[in-house]
């Protein structure tokens, strides 16, 4: 699997995979007014710490404040 989809996109299956956790994740964040911890349970995260974390490496900025960054531009 991992070699198909490296050679398929220049990009392993974990790399491909947090992707997409990321799109939903960033989508669920600008366009719902849901709860984070509910986003995390959502995306099958065992707590709402680890998707934070995941979160936050990925992007550089926490869920919390990159949802304000989308609330505060409609200001």
């Amino acid at each position: 699997m991992a070699d198909l989809s490296k050679r398929c996109s220049g990009r392993g299956a974990k790399e491909l995979i947090n992707g997409q956790l990321i799109a939903e994740a960033k989508r669920s964040l600008q366009f719902s007014s849901m709860p984070i911890k509910e986003i995390a349970l959502q995306l099958n995260f065992a707590t709402p710490d680890q998707f934070s974390h995941f979160f936050k490496k990925n992007v550089q900025v926490s869920p919390k404040d990159y949802r304000m960054l989308f609330t505060n531009l409609g200001r």
